[in-house]
């Protein structure tokens, strides 16, 4: 069973909410990514430079937002992936959702995607 409270090491794990599927036969409409500079990361996603998924959407004009973020490291990102639940974790389709102690808080969120 997943742990939202396990203590990571490092780094972040976040859950993207797309706009709307890719596409009708493939429903999928969250990403879960990992990283240790999520500022970074996200741009490389808006840019489509990031994750083959998220090249295919921005291609395809399909937006997407933060849902959610956690401290985490890649065990606990594949451990998120493992369960094929990312509808059920993200707060945008699933309503509210309990936030785990290593979770961030909208403003650590807006905080962490602020280059400093």
């Amino acid at each position: 069973m997943l742990d939202l409270n396990y203590t990571p090491t490092t780094g972040f794990v976040y859950l993207l909410h797309l706009e709307r599927p890719l596409c009708p036969t493939h429903p999928a409409q969250h990403y879960i990514g990992y990283a240790d500079d999520l500022a970074a990361r996200i741009q490389k996603h808006t840019a489509g430079n990031g994750s083959r998924f998220m090249q295919v959407a921005k291609q395809r004009q399909i937006g997407f937002q933060v849902a959610r973020v956690w401290r985490g490291d890649r065990t606990f990102e594949r451990s998120l992936k493992r369960r094929k639940s990312a509808n059920r974790l993200c707060p945008i389709c699933a309503g509210a959702v309990q936030m785990g102690l290593q979770e961030l808080s909208p403003a650590q969120i807006a905080d962490a995607l602020i280059p400093f």
